[in-house]
């Protein structure tokens, strides 16, 4: 299959690595958006994905493994076609499917017969038969299309070689799977085929709903604890020595990126279309939703019952040594400093802007307190410790540093 074309809809945080990836093994890849700006920006060689380098990304472009186009009618050419759009959330927390749809509607378009079309997208189980077999078939009658599920797996700063990471494939009939998992065998040493795409589907909703829940149980812990007196990470210790039936998850300022918080309500609206409420789901994400009142309440009570009249938010991305700000848990806090009329201020030494401002300098002013929410290892942790009066980590990072206070 290496000589065929492989084209992938999409080319952002999961699409471009995976675009330079199969071009790594020599594959012909053309990346697809419709977003010209970002063809013309990938063109020139320049990635604005951390996870992809603009010297990698131009060795691939002098030679003949890559190509980019907003043309539609170049997926025509590809036997092999990946969709690898963003599946977010509305404002109003509802799924937003609307970029996910209009790759159907190019597939169903310009995808030639006899095309292996994979959806990579997280979404609902029943999202391949409902979004894209339903189109093909209305539109394209009796040719033939196989059709697989493979939920991304990307994991943005990660220690993990990218082929290493196995892949869930499920097809909608025999043939479409045996077709996909001998694709992603070709690029991945670990492909884990299951019977139907519902079950790849729904393992990928899984996945994240499980962390989210893990997630958001230690940091009601650590509220617990941080209000009569205990240790949390001592707790936390000492349950890990269980050699079965404990996985270690840490208290933080919250949920961050873009699949924690957005997969459980996809999984929800799975839920309620089959007419479920899933409760502990639920009672996780309300606690995820009140993480940045809790902590601001927390540094409230240390400062005996008084807000602070500024404040220094330390690391904005959603996790530590990348520059993604994507429902970063950040944002949470600082609405609820904002409520309290503190004066708030920023600083990450990763992060260029966030809400229209530029980091702010460690060197020009001082602030009465700091809240530590992403530890970079670029983060100076003794500079803020001269700017600020008092600094929380919500990350257990400097719990080595008696003066700063773990919450």
């Amino acid at each position: 299959m290496r000589s065929e074309q492989i084209g992938i809809v999409g080319l952002g945080y999961v699409g471009l690595p995976l675009a330079i990836h199969f071009a790594q093994k020599n594959a012909k890849v053309l990346g697809f958006d419709i977003d010209i700006s970002r063809i013309n920006q990938l063109s020139k060689g320049d990635s604005p994905i951390p996870d992809v380098s603009s010297s990698k990304l131009l060795q691939f472009l002098d030679s003949d493994h890559l190509c980019f186009s907003s043309d539609p009618n170049k997926l025509s050419e590809c036997q092999i076609i990946i969709i690898c759009v963003p599946t977010p959330l509305k404002s109003s927390g509802e799924i937003e499917l609307t970029a996910l749809e209009g790759a159907a509607d190019l597939v169903t378009e310009y995808a030639p017969s006899g095309a292996l079309i994979i959806n990579e997208s997280t979404s609902f189980p029943g999202t391949l038969r409902e979004v894209f077999q339903t189109r093909l078939k209305a539109k394209r009658g009796s040719e033939v299309f196989y059709l697989a599920t493979a939920p991304e797996r990307v994991d943005p700063g990660s220690h993990f070689a990218f082929e290493d990471i196995p892949r869930v494939v499920g097809g909608i009939d025999t043939l479409s799977s045996e077709k996909a998992v001998n694709f992603y065998s070709q690029f991945f040493k670990n492909v884990h085929q299951v019977a139907t795409p519902e079950v790849a589907e729904m393992s990928k909703l899984l996945e994240n709903t499980f962390r989210q829940v893990n997630i958001s149980l230690v940091n009601e812990i650590n509220e617990l604890c941080q209000r009569v007196g205990i240790d949390t990470r001592e707790v936390i210790a000492a349950a890990a020595t269980k050699p079965y039936g404990f996985m270690k998850f840490l208290p933080s300022a919250g949920i961050g990126g873009h699949c924690i918080p957005v997969d459980p309500e996809y999984l929800q609206y799975f839920a309620s279309r089959s007419g479920e409420r899933l409760k502990v789901v639920s009672a996780a994400s309300a606690v995820n939703d009140e993480m940045g009142e809790s902590i601001v309440r927390r540094v409230v009570r240390h400062l005996g019952g008084s807000n602070p009249l500024s404040a220094l938010i330390l690391g904005v991305a959603y996790k530590p040594n990348i520059p993604d700000i994507r429902d970063t848990p950040a944002e949470a806090i600082l609405q609820a400093l904002n409520s309290q009329a503190v004066s708030v201020d920023w600083h990450d030494p990763l992060v260029e802007q966030w809400h229209g401002k530029k980091s702010s300098s460690l060197k020009d002013r001082s602030w009465e307190v700091g809240i530590v929410v992403t530890a970079h290892d670029l983060l100076d942790i003794e500079l803020a410790k001269t700017k600020c009066n008092k600094i929380f980590d919500c990350t257990g990072r400097y719990s080595h540093i008696p003066e700063i206070v773990q919450i």
